[in-house]
């Protein structure tokens, strides 16, 4: 959460991963956000912690790689590098 708190101040790289409560407080600061790298995996799994559909809405799509599953990845998944729109990037 400091993090968000100097990306406003500053321009620095926030990666968040796994945690409920980090990954929402990231979701919140996305508006603030120049550039987005989302890992989608291809997977209906149980769990506990749910978030709301991700859009991109205002990004463009600058990367996208696919990945199958295999010995390493239990699902396959797509890697994206995404840009807001207007920022000249």
């Amino acid at each position: 959460v400091e993090a968000i708190r100097l990306r406003r101040r500053e321009r620095v790289n926030i990666c968040a991963a796994a945690d409920e409560a980090l990954v929402r407080a990231i979701l919140l600061a996305a508006p603030q956000a120049d550039r987005l790298y989302a890992t989608l995996i291809d997977a209906d799994v149980e769990g506990d912690a749910f978030f709301p559909p991700l859009t991109f809405d205002g990004f463009r799509v600058v990367s996208s790689e696919h990945y199958p599953a295999d010995a390493d990845h239990a699902w396959p998944f797509t890697v994206r590098i995404l840009h807001r729109v207007g920022t000249g990037r």
